[in-house]
């Protein structure tokens, strides 16, 4: 099965680094993806990662998300 949604880009920006027993990071992740046809949903893998805030942005920068 082809993929619908293909990334074409990563931006990754890592700060509040904790070095140490437990350690620790926040981030932001910006990925640039290719859609050759509407999806009803994207799936990421996010294994032991805590998200906070998640957008779906168009092309032109508008929010294409709901609450």
């Amino acid at each position: 099965m082809l993929s619908r949604i293909k990334p074409t880009n990563y931006n990754l920006s890592l700060f509040n680094l904790e070095f140490g027993g437990k350690w620790g990071y926040s981030g932001l992740v910006k990925i640039d993806a290719r859609v050759s046809e509407v999806a009803e949903e994207i799936v990421i893998n996010t294994k032991e990662l805590e998200i906070q805030s998640a957008e779906v942005l168009s092309g032109d920068g508008n929010c294409t998300c709901s609450p």
